[in-house]
């Protein structure tokens, strides 16, 4: 087995999410070393009549977290 071989720590990530690219809008939330959540901000175009659509453009965002349930309720 040569380096070229050897796992990659991005190796685990990509077989969930199937490239980075997906989770470019994402935060991995940690505590004291472990994963306890995560933050989802997307921005992107709302929706508009068509002749005002070049105003809607970057003009809406999407949020979105999930938390472990554990460290829910501090603060």
């Amino acid at each position: 087995m040569t380096s070229d071989d050897a796992p990659t720590a991005a190796a685990p990530l990509d077989r969930i999410a199937g490239s980075g690219a997906m989770l470019r809008d994402q935060l991995v939330l940690e505590l004291d070393g472990r994963v306890v959540g995560d933050i989802l901000v997307r921005v992107e175009g709302a929706w508009a009549q068509r002749e005002v659509a070049h105003l809607a453009v970057g003009t809406q965002a999407e949020l979105g977290w999930t938390l472990d349930p554990a460290v829910g309720g501090r603060g």
